[in-house]
């Protein structure tokens, strides 16, 4: 098996906050101990399928630009929209 990407880990001060934000974007269920994951309903680590987030604490907060985007692909252009709207920002 190739080597591939099981799962994204991002720092946040407010670790639950940006992972119920990510887990709401993307229709996910989100679990909360040391670290917030974001993963898919009956994801079973590390099921090719999907790529979990992880969010972990850390005590400052960030300095610069982020340097990773997470683009989001959706099935047509009417579902396009259902993200934005359910996150309450409308659409571009």
């Amino acid at each position: 098996m190739p080597t591939r990407m099981a799962h994204m880990v991002i720092d946040a001060v407010e670790r639950v906050r940006l992972a119920r934000f990510w887990a709401a974007a993307l229709g996910w269920e989100m679990t909360v101990d040391e670290v917030a994951n974001v993963l898919p309903a009956g994801y079973s680590y590390p099921d090719p399928a999907a790529q979990l987030l992880v969010v972990v604490p850390v005590p400052e907060p960030k300095q610069a630009k982020n340097r990773v985007h997470l683009n989001l692909a959706t099935q047509s252009a009417a579902h396009r929209g259902r993200p934005a709207t359910r996150l309450g920002r409308g659409t571009r």
